[in-house]
């Protein structure tokens, strides 16, 4: 997966129930708004302003299985323009192990961050047109309304990092999850 010599990985995962997740985590006008300082913002399917009944979906599942992973940087001179190339690989990696366990448990899968299924980067929201991988294409939880910075502060003791001065910061986070209604905890491992 990518050039090992520029990043190693760590995976952390945790499961909790959707209503203690959402009443916790959901602060959708607040991460909307912040949404709204995109690029992005209104012009992929996966992105905000969404028309969501948040609460309705995510209640409808009994559970959410999150997966948490830390690309750490080997140096810190890489430069943020490097970010997609080497953050592109990892994200599809985890998506499709998150896909396939949504096919396996009847669940609903998030992304991390935005959708990447494109090559080209153009979404057809943008054209007015539906998506064209409406199969793989999945929201993020943060395009969802939920503070992603709280939940990881709060369930896994981690602070995001950001670029400084044009430099990539010491690791990146990403953030995938799967809702589900299994009463097994759900081991979520990539292979």
């Amino acid at each position: 997966m990518g050039e090992l010599t520029e990043y190693s990985l760590q995976h952390f995962t945790s499961e909790m129930s959707t209503d203690v997740f959402t009443a916790r985590y959901l602060d959708k006008k607040r991460i909307e708004d912040l949404c709204r300082k995109c690029p992005d913002y209104g012009l992929r399917w996966t992105c905000p302003p969404l028309d969501l009944k948040t609460d309705k979906f995510w209640l409808s599942y009994s559970r959410i299985s999150i997966l948490v992973t830390k690309v750490c940087l080997s140096r810190r001179d890489i430069p943020f323009t490097d970010a997609d190339r080497i953050l592109r690989i990892v994200r599809l990696h985890i998506e499709d192990r998150l896909l396939d366990m949504e096919h396996h448990t009847g669940g609903r899968s998030f992304a991390s961050g935005k959708c990447l299924r494109c090559t080209d980067g153009e979404c057809n929201r943008k054209y007015g047109n539906p998506c064209r991988f409406p199969d793989k294409a999945r929201l993020s939880l943060e395009a969802s309304g939920f503070d992603m910075e709280q939940m990881l502060t709060d369930v896994f003791d981690i602070q995001l990092q950001w670029a400084k001065d044009g430099l990539m910061p010491p690791y990146f986070i990403l953030v995938g999850a799967l809702l589900h209604n299994e009463t097994r905890t759900i081991d979520i491992h990539l292979d």
